[in-house]
């Protein structure tokens, strides 16, 4: 399914949906897979992505789904489909700013992974960095750093 869309594990102990922006990712069905969701042309799909992961639908997709051993749920379709998903009246000003909250924040959210995904390259370059400043060994760090803090003690009297 080469088009942007929602992903969801077929099982999961709690909500997973993400989001694949561009629609490059790919995936299997079946209980090694998942499900691909795609969202109407004229509706965000940050919108319906943050319902989704809400309590609420997490807790009602409990209630629908087919109970799975130590606490897993079946996130397959034919269960996702009865979601009561209501989408806003575009003309209403209450619905319209509900849904700009949760799209900002859906957004803030995505953008927070992002940064997280990108920390262990980061990390690693940091690293890299220090160690090519300063190419000192073990004896000349307890040389400079240690020496004034030891003082003689006696083991043995």
């Amino acid at each position: 399914m080469p088009l942007p869309k929602i992903f969801t594990p077929d099982l999961s102990q709690c909500t997973a949906y993400s989001l694949d922006e561009t629609g490059e990712r790919f995936f299997t069905g079946g209980v090694a897979g998942g499900y691909g969701i795609l969202v109407k042309p004229n509706v965000s799909r940050e919108f319906v992505l943050g319902l989704l992961n809400s309590r609420l639908l997490e807790w009602f997709m409990q209630q629908i789904s087919t109970p799975m051993r130590g606490g897993w749920f079946s996130f397959e379709s034919r269960f996702i489909r009865h979601l009561p998903i209501r989408l806003i009246e575009p003309k209403n000003k209450r619905e319209a700013r509900l849904e700009k909250e949760i799209v900002e924040r859906v957004e803030a959210i995505q953008a927070a992974h992002r940064a997280c995904v990108k920390l262990p390259e980061i990390l690693h370059l940091k690293i890299a960095h220090a160690q090519n400043r300063t190419p000192c060994n073990l004896a000349h760090y307890l040389q400079k750093d240690f020496a004034a803090v030891l003082i003689e003690s006696r083991i043995i009297e």
